[in-house]
Order: C-alpha cells, then sequence, then structure tokens
C-alpha cells in the first residue's frame, strides 16, 4: 500500500479499503488490470481530498462496456469522510468520465435500499431504481446516456 499512496501523495490511511470492500475485491481489480493494460480507467479510482490531502475512499468499473454500452460503477468512502458530499461528487465524476466515452449507453450501479446514503447519491446524479440487484437484497440503479445530458 506504500507504493501507490506516495504516488498518490498520500499517507496510507488508518484503515483500507473502506466498507464493505475486502482485500481480495482489490487484488480482482489489480489482476484485471495486469491483464488488460488498456482497460485503465475501466477499473479502480482513487479518491483523494485536495486540503488537507488524504485519501477517503475508491470507485471502480467492472471493465469495459458490455456489447450494449453498460458499465457497472460501484464507490466507496471511508467513514470519517461519509455525509460531506464526496460520494456523491466521485459518482459525478466517473458517470461524466464513463458518459464521454461513446460507446457508453448506461452506467449501472447496485446498493442496498437500507444504506440510504448511497441511494441518495445515485438519486442526486440522476440514476433511477430500475429493479433488483443479482445480490439478494441488493438494488439496481441506472442512469441513461440521455438523462445525463438532459442534465447538464
Amino acid at each position: 500500500m506504500q507504493g501507490w499512496c506516495a504516488a498518490l501523495g498520500v499517507e496510507p490511511p488508518g484503515s483500507w479499503p473502506p466498507p464493505p470492500n475486502e482485500g481480495e475485491t482489490l487484488r480482482w481489480f489489480a489482476a484485471a488490470l495486469f491483464r488488460d493494460p488498456s482497460a485503465i480507467g475501466w477499473f479502480t479510482w482513487y479518491a483523494v481530498r485536495r486540503e488537507p490531502r488524504a485519501l477517503i475512499g475508491h470507485a471502480a468499473f467492472k471493465g469495459h462496456p458490455d456489447p450494449g454500452g453498460t458499465v457497472e460503477l460501484g464507490y466507496s468512502l471511508l467513514p470519517p469522510f461519509h455525509g460531506a458530499g464526496f460520494g456523491t461528487e466521485l459518482v459525478r465524476a466517473l458517470t461524466g468520465w464513463a458518459f464521454s466515452h461513446p460507446s457508453v449507453a448506461r452506467v449501472m450501479a447496485d446498493t442496498y435500499p437500507e444504506w440510504v446514503a448511497s441511494v441518495r447519491v445515485l438519486e442526486k446524479n440522476g440514476f433511477a431504481l430500475c429493479g433488483r440487484a443479482d445480490v439478494p437484497g441488493a438494488v439496481r440503479y441506472e442512469l441513461r446516456r440521455s438523462v445525463f445530458e438532459g442534465r447538464r
């Protein structure tokens, strides 16, 4: 962890990764990027607060857009940074990045209904509930390109 924190210009946080992630998830993303270096941007992004500079969380797409133009986004912040607008800003930036690629037609994100703050982050960014997720108890949200472009 020291190496990439130094590359980001931050001190390693007291706890990492932010919940609900675990080391296995981060190892999966690292291995996927190692297998496909052209996928930079379609895997893990780190969230760094500017002042005072600190690593506060991360987000990731689960890879390149599928043939229908869908990508899936996940995000997580360390608990001390919840409720300060960082999640909303992180999701806004990454959906903008995704839609800067003409092949992306839709961004999906899964969360749990009881994670009210996560639901709010998605709703503030224009995502709409579209059904159940593959994980039991989770729900899926989507943001279509037309909605994204209409909000700009």
